[in-house]
């Protein structure tokens, strides 16, 4: 596998984060050191994008 470098400050959406597959790509993500927006359903979805 490789390593990846840190991102700190960078951003990422993930919807369905909350669980899951969704859920270890935001751990994976913030250690890493990625701010992650979670969007679960439609509408927090859109207001995450449009806010980004």
């Amino acid at each position: 596998f490789t390593v990846l470098p840190k991102q700190n400050g960078e951003i990422a959406i993930v919807t369905g984060g909350a669980k899951g597959l969704g859920y270890e790509t935001v751990r994976q993500l913030t250690n890493l050191g990625v701010y992650v927006i979670i969007g679960k359903d439609v509408k927090i979805r859109l207001q995450c994008l449009s806010d980004v």
